[in-house]
């Protein structure tokens, strides 16, 4: 009978679904009646196979939720992740510091001077009074002195400058406000950086011999001057044109 079935073209299409086990069902029904029967005992072995609507509802549901899932995992996988915004950097001190004396040496600077703006509690300015034996006597100047070769950097020059000259001690170098150039008592070509610093304590000034006296001063000094409306004080009349320049920026510089 199966031989026949075989051959012929009633076999059903999804006969291949029946296991082993549905095939020893279907022979013992027909070792128990007419092999006639083999048929319908396929057909019903296949119907027992068959899944029920709710079933197939349920494997379409999970294939549409599959197919949502890859969907989303290809979206997020070719998403480009948003571009954080970048912040300029600030230079550092150091690196400032390279950048002047690079570009002193590429201006055949022979010599190398670091001035320090030092601001009080009362918004003064310090300010020294070179000595009568002096190169350029009497004049006043802020703390400054020429980088020796035991200076590894400019702030160690301005660190050790700043002790010698005043007797202060340097805490922070906070900003770098200009530079002026000069020929020094030899004739060689000098430039001077001069920057806004912070010391430990500004309540004792100790000169040095390169000094005869020191003075604090305010900011309306310069600037009611420069107006014309006012004359210049005794000490501010006695500093440089690109030394009061200087300390026009360091006032301004502190105060923004």
């Amino acid at each position: 009978s199966i031989a026949k079935m075989a051959s012929s073209s009633s076999v059903p299409k999804d006969i291949h679904r029946l296991t082993v086990e549905d095939w020893k069902a279907i022979f013992d029904q027909l070792e128990s009646g007419p092999r006639d029967k083999l048929r319908n005992s396929i057909e019903n072995a296949l119907k027992k196979k068959k899944p029920n609507n709710a079933k197939k509802r349920r494997i379409a549901d999970l294939d549409s939720d599959h197919d949502k899932e890859e969907q989303t995992n290809t979206n997020t996988t070719s998403a480009e992740p948003p571009q954080k915004k970048l912040k300029a950097s600030t230079p550092s001190i150091d690196d400032i510091c390279r950048d002047l004396r690079e570009q002193a040496t590429k201006d055949e600077i022979k010599k190398i001077v670091v001035g320090g703006l030092i601001v009080n509690d009362a918004n003064e300015m310090l300010v020294l009074q070179r000595a009568k034996n002096e190169f350029m006597p009497n004049i006043y100047e802020i703390p400054s002195g020429t980088k020796d070769p035991e200076d590894n950097t400019l702030i160690d020059c301005l660190g050790r400058e700043i002790k010698e000259e005043s007797g202060l001690v340097l805490s922070e170098t906070l900003q770098f406000v200009g530079s002026f150039d000069y020929k020094s008592n030899s004739g060689k070509p000098t430039r001077q950086f001069n920057f806004c610093v912070a010391v430990e304590s500004t309540e004792k000034v100790t000169i040095s011999d390169e000094h005869q006296a020191f003075a604090w001063i305010k900011q309306s000094e310069l600037f009611e001057a420069e107006s014309g409306d006012n004359k210049y004080t005794d000490v501010v009349s006695k500093i440089t044109p690109q030394v009061r320049d200087i300390l026009r920026k360091g006032f301004k510089t502190l105060t923004q």
